[in-house]
């Protein structure tokens, strides 16, 4: 299963995320949920550094299936707005393949 917990502070403004672990959906290479998910995630931190001013602090691991972000200056819009497209992408995969494949999480830091 794929975990994604998205880190919220006390406003409720997204600051970070973190998304672990491998769906099971499919075998490697062909986990077309997992993909999904990798595709969205990376194409955010990617966006992020390019299209923002934010700075990251980005953690990964390949094996573990572990990226984790923590996103500096975060209170911007456009950095708000791929953070909730984020949010929205992965809640999609979710519904589409259910809670035995991703798990949504939502903290307040």
């Amino acid at each position: 299963m794929t975990e994604v917990i998205f880190l919220r502070d006390d406003a409720g403004l997204i600051c970070g995320f973190k998304s672990e672990g491998h769906t099971g959906y499919g075998d490697k290479g062909e986990d077309i949920v997992c993909a999904g998910i990798s595709a969205l995630v990376i194409n955010t931190v990617n966006s992020l550094e390019r299209l923002t001013e934010a700075d990251l602090n980005v953690t990964s691991n390949e094996i573990e299936g572990l990226i984790e972000c923590e996103v500096t200056g975060y209170r911007d819009e456009d950095v708000q707005l791929l953070l909730k497209s984020l949010v929205l992408g992965t809640e999609g995969i979710r519904k589409r393949y259910g809670d035995k494949f991703v798990r949504i999480e939502k903290k307040e830091v």
